[in-house]
């Protein structure tokens, strides 16, 4: 298999943007959450928060927003993160030209990847590899459902599990918690072991499937460099060979 060229196109930016994630499995997630299509809102509400606009005024958001579907608290942890130029904006989220396919992607790439470490850091038991290029698929799916529906809800499954003298891995908290994400009167509000199961599914059976179709001169001419030069093009070629070879619904917690 191989993924549609509307993800494909991607690669690069994915290649350049998060270095401490598959880009396969990245590719997956927008392939879910958006379907590739750049500045898309979600037609669910989340809880709402406010995001800077580029003319320093701010915008009241309630859904999730971009490739990754992110929402306002976790573009708020990565504006805490970044400063100047780097700095999300509602624009950013909701655009479509290079720019913002780039802010989209690291922003959610910069979660996905925190969220990896923070469960790392309490549960390295289960979750021995701090970055997710090496890490098993129980861990893949922990990190995802904490990209989901945040790192303090993951984490709270993981430590009633191993406090019930289970593993905390995702198996037991399938196990023990098959209903996760519905409400009191058995809504689904949204399903964490599901859309964990179904990313990394799709992220393996895709997975280095058409990377041969990119070449170092198509990288090249599809990812503006801006003011940094041909460095920056040559970094982006070698990070892109390197790896030929080889809604969260909760705020982020620190």
């Amino acid at each position: 298999m191989s993924w549609p060229p509307k993800i494909e196109r991607l690669r690069p930016y994915v290649v350049w943007e998060c270095k401490d994630i598959p880009p396969d499995l990245v590719m997956s997630i927008i392939k879910h959450e958006s379907g590739g299509s750049p500045g898309i809102a979600a037609k669910v509400n989340c809880k709402c928060g406010p995001l800077p606009k580029q003319d320093g005024s701010e915008k009241t958001v309630c859904t999730a927003l971009g490739l990754m579907q992110v929402i306002p608290a976790t573009v708020a942890w990565y504006n805490n993160q970044n400063t100047g130029d780097d700095i999300a904006t509602f624009e950013d989220m909701l655009g479509e030209d290079e720019r913002a396919i780039r802010i989209q992607i690291r922003t959610g790439c910069m979660f996905l990847a925190f969220a990896n470490r923070y469960l790392h850091n309490k549960f390295p038991e289960t979750m021995p590899e701090t970055s997710l290029a090496n890490a098993s698929d129980d861990q893949i799916k922990l990190a995802l459902s904490a990209y989901l529906v945040g790192n303090g809800a993951t984490a709270d499954k993981m430590r009633t599990a191993k406090n019930k003298n289970y593993l905390p891995t995702f198996a037991n908290i399938k196990k023990l918690f098959p209903t996760w994400g519905q409400n009191a009167s058995g809504t689904w509000i949204n399903q964490p072991l599901k859309y964990a199961q179904e990313v990394l599914t799709n992220y393996r059976a895709n997975r280095g499937g058409s990377y041969s179709g990119t070449k170092p001169g198509d990288l090249i001419a599809r990812i503006k460099t801006g003011n940094k030069g041909g460095i920056i093009a040559l970094a982006l070629v070698l990070a892109a060979s390197g790896w030929a070879i080889n809604r969260h619904y909760t705020r982020p917690k620190d």
